[in-house]
């Protein structure tokens, strides 16, 4: 519904899944079940924040994340989502945070959004952490190991 005109990184993804940087979140051009098509941002170990500017104050009801999961590549689905507005960029509110469980045996790749829906609320600014696994679960044959979290496509409606 709403196209920002600015996306901003916390950490930068990992060098070789890096895309087109924060703007690879926003440019519609959605990434494929191959995590190598360059297409998504990977993060290796650790979560992914992204804060949008939509430019002006706008009524905000929810939140869509794409991501990407490949077990057997150490890629899983987000552990859950945290999304806070503001209007002017320096004090944020928290309107939502879900935690989703964790895939419980091998499957193969596929792609899946994630959407979050709120009561609508006035913004110009939209922050999304988008929280990993951080490490391989139990059942995963190099469990406790670095995972990844890999995320395509972020939209605010």
């Amino acid at each position: 519904k709403y196209t920002p005109t600015n996306i901003k990184l916390d950490k930068p993804p990992h060098e070789r899944y890096k895309g087109n940087g924060a703007k690879s979140l926003i440019d519609l051009n959605k990434g494929s079940t191959t995590f190598s098509d360059g297409l998504w941002l990977g993060y290796e170990n650790q979560h992914l924040i992204a804060t949008m500017d939509l430019g002006k104050a706008a009524a905000i009801s929810g939140v869509t994340v794409g991501a990407l999961e490949a077990p057997g590549s150490y890629i899983f689905y987000p552990k859950g989502m945290k999304v806070s507005l503001s209007t002017d960029g320096k004090k944020y509110r928290e309107v939502i945070t879900k935690t989703y469980p964790t895939t419980e045996a091998n499957k193969p790749n596929e792609v899946k959004n994630f959407t979050e829906i709120f009561e609508t609320q006035s913004a110009r600014f939209v922050k999304i952490e988008v929280r990993s696994n951080l490490v391989n679960p139990a059942w995963h044959p190099a469990p406790g190991a670095p995972c990844w979290l890999f995320v395509d496509e972020i939209s605010v409606e």
